[in-house]
């Protein structure tokens, strides 16, 4: 296992300039990507965000499944 600690927030400060739905609290919180994303200048689409994490967990589960369940 491997954490990766971001004492200054960089990447919290990068991904509030470039995703334009998500405002931070990147220390609990989730953006959520499908398959069809392309991460170029920025990442996008967004298909889910939330913060903390705890209390959004149904939304989180919500937004997941149809990706679990989708063919490959």
């Amino acid at each position: 296992m491997v954490h990766l600690w971001d004492a200054k927030d960089v990447s919290g400060a990068w991904l509030v300039a470039n995703v334009q739905s998500y405002r931070g609290s990147d220390w609990d919180s989730y953006l959520l990507f499908g398959p069809e994303a392309a991460w170029t200048s920025q990442p996008t689409p967004v298909r889910s965000s939330g913060a903390p994490v705890f209390d959004r967990i149904e939304e989180l589960s919500q937004a997941l499944n149809p990706l679990l369940s989708q063919p490959r």
